[in-house]
C-alpha cells in the first residue's frame, strides 16, 4: 500500500521540478532587439562587483558564461570601472531577454553591437 502512495508523490515532484526549468533567480531583467544572424556582443560596464548575467534568445535558448557559442572577456577600464563582454558567435534576430543581478553596483551600463 505504501508503494501506491509513493508513485503519485514521485510524479508530483517530477512535475514540479520540470515546471521550474527556465526560470531564473536573477532579480533584474531587460530586453534588447538583435538585428543580425551573425556575430554580436553585449557589453556591460560596472564599478564595484561583477554582475551575473543570463541571456535568453528569441527561440528560448538560455546562454550563460560557459555556454557553447559564447565567449566572455573582461577588462579594467580607465576611470575605475570594469567591463565584461559577451561575444556571441551567431545571432538570432528578435528580442533577447537579459536577466541579471547588479549586486552592490548603483548601475550597470549596457551596450549592444553587431560584429
Amino acid at each position: 500500500m505504501k508503494n501506491l502512495l509513493f508513485v503519485p508523490v514521485l510524479i508530483a515532484l517530477l512535475f514540479m521540478c520540470s515546471c521550474g526549468q527556465g526560470k531564473t533567480d536573477l532579480p533584474m531583467s531587460a530586453t534588447q532587439q538583435v538585428d543580425t544572424n551573425g556575430g554580436f556582443q553585449f557589453a556591460f560596464h560596472y564599478e564595484k562587483e561583477e554582475p551575473v548575467f543570463e541571456f535568453i534568445s528569441p527561440g528560448g535558448i538560455i546562454y550563460k558564461e560557459g555556454s557553447e557559442d559564447l565567449t566572455v572577456e573582461r577588462q579594467t577600464q580607465p576611470g575605475d570601472f570594469e567591463s565584461i563582454y559577451f561575444l556571441f558567435e551567431k545571432g538570432e534576430i528578435g528580442e533577447w531577454t537579459i536577466n541579471y543581478d547588479k549586486f552592490t553596483n548603483e548601475s550597470v551600463d549596457f551596450y549592444y553591437h553587431a560584429r
